[in-house]
């Protein structure tokens, strides 16, 4: 890995958010159920289902279905989505994507959209009728990021997860170098935090 200004990757960096890539038994006081994913779920009884930055992998048919089913009514779904979207450091974006292509994480150069370009996700809520009123919040943050905390970011990336172990390291050693030797250690990105809230009818 090329030398990284601030060592080892800092959560704190990422605005506080690094500690959402943690594991939920990591944090104090905090348990984790495994047996609450394996069925028979319960039904009508749970106050609150969160979805973080997952609910895009399940699939459309269930996603939605399933809390609806645990939540009690007047229990609240509530997700939250984050966009990739343009701006940050000039010419960061298109210098990284011949990297992604070399190690196979895309196939043509990626472009992301302008923040008004968003489509509103899982527009198929506001059709549910076991859901009543959708809310919707969008957040632009931009995130000053140094080498270390852009590639401990990338770290949580599903599809920088779904590397064998070798190529991965290959893959974020190429990004450390750009942005050590083009942007002096130093870029920033631009996100959009959608949230999205629904009462289970």
């Amino acid at each position: 890995m090329a030398p990284e200004p601030d060592g080892p990757w800092d959560p704190g960096g990422l605005g506080g958010l690094g500690g959402l890539g943690r594991r939920p038994e990591s944090f104090d006081g905090a348990a984790l159920d495994y047996d609450a994913f394996r069925p028979p779920y319960p039904r009508e009884v749970v106050e609150v289902v969160v979805c973080a930055s997952a609910l895009h992998w399940l699939a459309p048919g269930v996603r939605l279905a399933k809390p609806a089913e645990a939540l009690r009514p007047g229990g609240r779904l509530v997700i939250v989505h984050v966009h990739h979207v343009g701006g940050g450091t000039p010419g960061l974006i298109e210098d990284t994507q011949p990297i992604y292509v070399a190690w196979g994480l895309s196939d043509a150069p990626y472009e992301p959209p302008s923040a008004s370009e968003l489509a509103p996700m899982y527009p198929e809520l506001d059709r549910m009728a076991e859901y009543g009123p959708v809310q919707r919040h969008r957040l632009e943050i931009p995130l000053a990021l140094t080498t270390a905390t852009y590639v401990g970011w990338l770290r949580t990336d599903s599809l920088v997860l779904g590397l064998h172990p070798e190529e991965r390291e290959g893959f974020l050693h190429d990004i450390a170098v750009l942005i050590n030797s083009r942007y002096d250690g130093r870029v920033s990105r631009n996100f959009v935090y959608e949230v999205i809230a629904a009462r289970r009818t």
